[in-house]
């Protein structure tokens, strides 16, 4: 089943990813989207750069809810994930969907709630930590999670 199709980045921006989301882009490509890297802070430590948009993406669950990802590549080779969700329910079922469908045979390990703060706004984020039992590896995903936290 295929969850996801390519959107306009401009479809998927929130007042706190403003600065960072392109609206001249009619599809996110890696060669062609002009990006600012943007730190990211944990307290007043940085914990990575965004360097770089992966994709931009809708997902559509079966009952017509919907919800966007955007992931952006980073300075230290994990995925940032942006999900944009109008609850929490739809939120976590979208990031365990983005989980599964980029990263098949990887089971949840742990998870942390972290505050990070990006143009010195504070945001909840996942960070999730998974591994493929069958081959050993192991992947960190941080899901910023402010448009559904608590809701």
């Amino acid at each position: 089943m295929d969850f996801f199709k390519k959107k306009s980045s401009s479809t998927v921006k929130s007042e706190n990813f403003d600065k960072i989301e392109q609206k001249k882009e009619n599809e996110v490509s890696k060669n062609e989207h002009k990006f600012e890297i943007v730190d990211v802070f944990q307290g007043d430590e940085l914990l990575l750069k965004l360097t770089g948009v992966k994709m931009a993406t809708d997902v559509t669950f079966d009952n017509n809810e919907k919800s966007d990802i955007v992931v952006f590549e980073t300075s230290i080779g994990v995925d940032f994930v942006r999900v944009i969700a109008s609850h929490t329910r739809l939120g976590i079922a979208t990031e365990r969907i983005y989980a599964s469908t980029i990263y098949p045979g990887f089971e949840k390990e742990t998870q942390y709630l972290l505050d990070v703060k990006i143009y010195g706004i504070t945001m909840p984020c996942d960070l999730i930590h998974y591994k493929n039992n069958e081959t050993g590896e192991e992947k960190d995903i941080y899901y910023e999670i402010s448009s559904f936290f608590g809701k």
